[in-house]
């Protein structure tokens, strides 16, 4: 039960039946602590940038560690205002470097390396292999193109907030949920995982509970050289397997291209078969035998499901 969240959440991966097995990411071994000082703000754990991915025997129980990938790193911590209140800062990496993973119907499980674009394969049986890199135009980062990048994301940023003032507001109430308390504004708080509570003057056992309000975070940037040199070739939850094994992964664009989501295709020996274009306004929604690619669209207020096909 405690590692419901990461079966459940597909932005996490989500979860896999195969050969008997449950595969999923794991959960980071998080450990939060109260400050020394009275009344002072939690001192959130540091995240880890690699999890593990792993498969429990769904009948002895047991569960395998399988291989680790490497995740985004959002860096938060929890400072206190001037009147008591407590404010998140989360700190923001626009283009991190991460692996990807996905289970295939014949249950080798994939996991793409974003430092050189390779597969690591774990097939059903345990024995792992790994594919020769992946051919990619990779485009270098100047010093300026990182500064640009940080600059670009900031005005997206403002103009997000500004168009949605409540964001803030919203973030708040998660945090403030999780911390057995809420922020200012009402609203119902979403439901978490995790929280907390202060108690007495010196956070001792036996005391008054006190719920702390947390208001809206103060979002930061990662230092511009902090930016990897070469723009990685995808972002996280970009890659899944169709119905004849091969992966999907949707790739960060390098030069100018149609409007839309360009994939790149690979075969079970790691290899680039296929480009493929999906347009504009047009997302993957599924997979069938022999190459068919469901699509899903919208318009005057219906959705439209598709059928494509590569070659299989």
């Amino acid at each position: 039960s405690q590692d419901a969240m990461m079966l459940a959440s597909a932005g996490l991966g989500g979860a896999y039946y195969s050969n008997g097995h449950l595969v999923y990411r794991g959960r980071p071994a998080m450990q939060f602590r109260a400050s020394n000082t009275s009344g002072g703000a939690p001192q959130m754990p540091a995240m880890p940038d690699t999890m593990p991915v792993v498969r429990v025997n769904l009948q002895t129980r047991v569960l395998d560690t399988l291989a680790y990938m490497k995740v985004p790193n959002t860096r938060t911590t929890m400072n206190t205002t001037e009147d008591g209140k407590l404010q998140p800062s989360i700190e923001i990496n626009p283009l991190p470097v991460v692996d990807e993973w996905t289970v295939t119907p014949s249950g080798d499980i994939a996991i793409v390396r974003g430092r050189d674009y390779h597969v690591d394969w774990v097939s059903a049986n345990g024995e792992k292999r790994a594919s020769p890199k992946v051919a990619f135009d990779w485009k270098r980062m100047t010093d300026e193109d990182k500064i640009k990048l940080i600059d670009s994301v900031k005005a997206i940023r403002e103009r997000q907030l500004a168009a949605n003032p409540g964001q803030g507001q919203d973030i708040a109430r998660a945090f403030g949920s999780a911390m057995g308390g809420g922020a200012g504004g009402g609203g119902a708080a979403p439901q978490v995982v995790m929280r907390f509570e202060m108690r007495g003057d010196g956070g001792g056992p036996g005391g008054p509970v006190r719920a702390p309000q947390v208001v809206a975070p103060n979002f930061t940037y990662v230092s511009p050289s902090e930016l990897p040199d070469y723009q990685p070739a995808f972002f996280a939850n970009s890659l899944r397997a169709d119905a004849d094994g091969r992966l999907w992964l949707s790739t960060i664009p390098t030069k100018p291209q149609p409007a839309g989501t360009v994939y790149d295709v690979l075969n079970a020996q790691g290899e680039a078969v296929e480009r493929v274009l999906v347009p504009e306004g047009r997302s993957i929604v599924g997979f069938g035998p022999g190459g068919v690619v469901y699509l899903q669209s919208r318009a005057d207020g219906k959705t439209i499901l598709e059928a494509a096909k590569i070659n299989p």
